[in-house]
């Protein structure tokens, strides 16, 4: 099966996070690989745990941080 890009953004964060199976892996890869738009969604995503792992480690209340700027959507 030939992933498309709706099916890699619904799929995106569990494979970041290693949900997915080793086929399903494969086949987004190619996928993201290939595609400047879904690579992309993908780095936002990196971007967003990042932010999200390291104001978890802070302390939600050390962090201050704009949404927009991080994930890119500013300039959308």
């Amino acid at each position: 099966m030939t992933m498309d890009c709706e099916s890699v953004r619904r799929t995106l964060g569990a494979w970041l996070d290693g949900e997915v199976s080793e086929k399903e892996s494969r086949e987004i890869r190619a996928h993201v690989e290939a595609c400047p738009s879904c690579r992309t969604d993908r780095s936002r995503l990196e971007r967003l745990q990042f932010v999200l792992r390291a104001a978890l480690a802070e302390g939600a209340s050390k962090v201050t941080f704009l949404m927009a700027p991080v994930i890119g959507l500013a300039s959308v």
